[in-house]
């Protein structure tokens, strides 16, 4: 992991590396001020492009898509930085005014472009989060669930547990907090049933399922 880092960092040095290497040796020794600010801006247009990783939103299964649309913002705005950099250089203006200028917009419309896209992220993020978060009730339910139909020796206790995983599967996934609070009462009431089942008591098996088919139905009539 360390070795591939370091090669990275090499990679990621190379166009400083060459960039510098022609600029030094083909300017001229007096270079005015107008020069010095797109060089400036065609190095910090690469350092920016370096840092997307950092911008990008962590934490779940959206991060590749999440990045695309950064990476393509800071790989544009450098690439234009770069070309428009090089004519200026190769033109050379005496004052500086126009490069400061054009480099700020060229930032500008790249700043504006980047914390959009960000906003988005940070939008979408939460929501998926949620959705995932929400998931978990009907996920936990159903797996632990599903084994029990087979597990019960009661024949209608199956057919219970069955319909019961039937309406589980068909619940809403958006939860509230009023409906995880019955979320909460269902899983421990899941522990009782599957214990139930271990002992093959299967009165207490079919109060429980009734119990909790009613929970499911109200939870499900919150939302």
């Amino acid at each position: 992991m360390k070795r591939q880092r370091i090669l990275w960092i090499v990679l990621d040095s190379v166009f400083i590396i060459i960039f510098n290497i022609f600029f030094f040796s083909l300017s001229k020794s007096d270079l005015p001020a107008s020069v010095w600010v797109n060089y400036f801006f065609i190095h910090l247009s690469y350092i920016l492009l370096l840092c997307t990783s950092f911008l990008v939103r962590r934490g779940n299964s959206g991060a590749a898509d999440y990045a695309r649309p950064l990476y393509l913002g800071t790989s544009s705005y450098f690439l234009i930085t770069l070309l428009v950099g090089v004519m200026l250089i190769i033109i050379s203006p005496q004052k500086a005014k126009a490069s400061w200028l054009i480099h700020v917009s060229l930032l500008a419309v790249a700043a504006v472009y980047l914390i959009a896209n960000m906003i988005s992220n940070e939008h979408i993020a939460d929501n998926m989060e949620k959705q995932e978060k929400d998931l978990q009730y009907i996920k936990k339910m159903s797996a632990r669930l599903k084994p029990l139909i087979t597990e019960a020796h009661d024949s209608e206790v199956s057919r219970r547990i069955e319909r019961l995983y039937d309406t589980v599967m068909a619940s809403p996934v958006k939860s509230n907090e009023n409906a995880q609070v019955v979320e909460a009462q269902l899983i421990g009431m899941l522990a009782e049933l599957e214990d139930s089942v271990n002992e093959g008591k299967a009165m207490d098996q079919t109060r429980i399922i009734d119990e909790m088919q009613k929970l499911v139905n109200r939870r499900n009539s919150m939302l």
